[in-house]
């Protein structure tokens, strides 16, 4: 969605990283393995003098975050029970 809606250019973050002892621990191996967990986390931000956008759109950043547990076959959503649709978020 984000490609095909031309939003590439106001991606300015990583979709990932690992998630560790220290928080953002390096990756000793691309290899994602049993036991490991990472971030899932996109976001997106507009800047404020961005011409390209109607002005009620501009000077914003939104960023959705999982955190995911990889097992030896699947992967477990660590943070499945945080809001993140809007009217949830508006809510919480």
């Amino acid at each position: 969605m984000i490609t095909t809606g031309g939003y590439n250019k106001y991606i300015q973050h990583a979709g990932s990283h690992h998630l560790g002892l220290d928080v953002h621990d390096v990756w000793g191996s691309s290899t994602l393995k049993a036991g490991m967990v990472i971030s899932i986390e996109p976001r997106i931000h507009i800047v404020e003098d961005s011409t390209e956008l109607a002005a009620e759109y501009r000077g914003f950043g939104i960023r959705i975050e999982d955190n995911l547990l990889a097992t030896e076959d699947r992967s477990v959503v660590l943070s499945k029970e945080i809001p993140k649709e809007s009217d949830e978020v508006v809510k919480f």
